[in-house]
């Protein structure tokens, strides 16, 4: 298992991506949607993408008050 440290450029950066993938997900209408990603599954993944963001946020408006890194849960 590796660790990973994040840069103020990187997590703005994560941010910025996962407001436009929310964004995007969020117009998604359910007669878009087909067995192989359902309406639900956007739901949840907008569920996801806003906790992802609000933990980012945290660490943006905390950064270099708070010494965090990432654990890679990939081996």
């Amino acid at each position: 298992m590796s660790m990973s440290s994040f840069s103020y450029e990187d997590l703005t950066y994560i941010q910025s991506s996962l407001q436009a993938y929310s964004s995007d997900l969020s117009k998604v209408e359910e007669s878009d949607c087909d067995e192989d990603y359902t309406f639900e599954e956007v739901k949840t993944d907008l569920e996801r993408v806003a906790n992802l963001l609000e933990r980012v946020d945290g660490f943006i408006e905390n950064f270099g008050t708070v010494d965090f890194s990432v654990k890679s849960t990939k081996e």
